[in-house]
């Protein structure tokens, strides 16, 4: 196959892995090789494609439960924190939410310091896989909600198509060199063994570093702290 496309093994190789961007015309050779059409769901997006749903001034919102739609839980745990730096009720709109764990990790930011703001992820030109919406089409170019914290950007619920199929991050994040994904557990995740290894190959399909983070951590009250170590930790490892 790399033969016929003219390029290497071994940059065939980073393409498909996702370690490399396709670039736009080598993959739509691909697909021809393959027999399968370029309009297919998997396809690449070029740059332009995403600029057809640009609107500079636009903030996006996935459909579903926001943290404003979300009812506060875990009352010990915000009893402990009291948290004093909640955003404002426009941003908690902005920011899809499917269990009220993600809302302590939330606040945990916040009263961290971590500021509330709109940054269009896909101008970030994110290099592994396909950034899409909830019907599987392009990402749009415009902002949405994120937090700046620690020297990262962490996008909430951030759907990626990895082998024509959507898979939803509770978070991607980004420093300007490296991208990592955030999951927060719940205890199916801890406690059922085929959960475990559906998670940790799911993981592995990304091309990224995953970090998980179980329901014990969130309700600590240190969970800003956890998450820096194992940011810490997987520089380091990265670095090596």
């Amino acid at each position: 196959m790399a033969a016929a496309l003219g390029t290497s093994a071994a940059s065939l190789s980073r393409y498909e892995r996702g370690r490399r961007p396709w670039p736009p015309g080598l993959y739509s050779r691909a697909l021809a090789f393959l027999g399968l059409e370029a309009d297919q769901p998997q396809a690449y997006w070029s740059w332009s494609e995403h600029r057809k749903y640009w609107d500079s001034y636009q903030v996006e919102t996935d459909p579903g439960t926001t943290w404003a739609d979300l009812p506060e839980g875990y009352a010990e745990f915000y009893r402990m924190v009291r948290p004093s730096k909640m955003p404002t009720m426009d941003f908690r709109r902005r920011v899809r939410i499917d269990s009220q764990l993600e809302a302590c990790v939330y606040v945990s930011w916040c009263e961290a310091g971590a500021q509330c703001a709109y940054v269009s992820l896909v101008a970030m030109n994110f290099p592994y896989h396909p950034l899409v919406d909830e019907h599987c089409k392009p990402m749009s170019l415009a902002r949405r909600a994120a937090f700046v914290w620690n020297g990262w950007i962490v996008w909430p619920q951030v759907n990626l198509l990895v082998n024509g199929k959507k898979i939803r991050l509770d978070c991607l994040a980004f420093n300007g060199t490296r991208w990592v994904g955030f999951e927060w557990n719940g205890p199916l995740h801890g406690q059922n063994p085929e959960q475990k290894k559906w998670d940790e190959k799911r993981d592995l399909s990304l091309g990224f570093d995953v970090l998980r983070f179980q329901q014990a951590e969130f309700l600590s009250g240190h969970i800003v702290n956890l998450i820096h170590q194992k940011l810490q930790a997987q520089g380091s490892s990265a670095s090596r």
